[in-house]
């Protein structure tokens, strides 16, 4: 019997689902996707994300034979990452959206974002681009050499910055 695995990532819960060849669901597994609050930003714990997939994944694998695997997330995020790098391989914490510090540098933003005409995305609501340009420019000045990469969910391709 083929299974598919989904490990959807979202914004209030993270979850773990199998479903058979019909589509039919053979198990699901969910817990809560806590925001850390600290000084930098409020952001998310994708340590903690990880740890629990896998121990999710470990518990499907032994019951289910899996021959494909999906993964979503919520599209409103980016993550800045180096391969090179230590850890998790983030260059900073990956920003809560709901966070009200990007609005406070629309100007800047709106300098540096690319018109509606080339995006098709509209100002306004959460934007991955000026979390980017919020952490960029005013927590870490340094984020932009440190980084390779900017990879936004879905994750359909990896932008290399260099």
């Amino acid at each position: 019997m083929s299974n598919i695995l989904i490990l959807d990532i979202g914004k209030t819960n993270i979850k773990v689902h199998v479903l058979d060849e019909h589509l039919e669901s053979r198990f699901e597994k969910t817990r809560r996707n806590a925001v850390v609050e600290n000084p930098l930003y409020p952001h998310f714990d994708v340590d903690a994300i990880w740890d629990w997939f896998c121990e999710a994944v470990r518990e499907v694998s032994d019951a289910f034979s899996i021959t494909a695997i999906s993964v979503t997330t919520h599209g409103a995020t980016a993550a800045l990452v180096d391969r090179q790098g230590s850890g998790n391989g983030l260059v900073l914490p990956i920003l809560d959206y709901e966070y009200a510090g990007p609005d406070a540098i629309t100007g800047d933003y709106t300098g540096v974002r690319p018109d509606f005409s080339e995006t098709r995305s509209p100002v306004g609501g959460p934007e991955p681009g000026a979390a980017i340009v919020l952490v960029a420019a005013t927590v870490s000045p340094g984020v932009r050499a440190s980084h390779r990469y900017s990879v936004v969910p879905p994750i359909l391709g990896v932008a290399d910055d260099r």
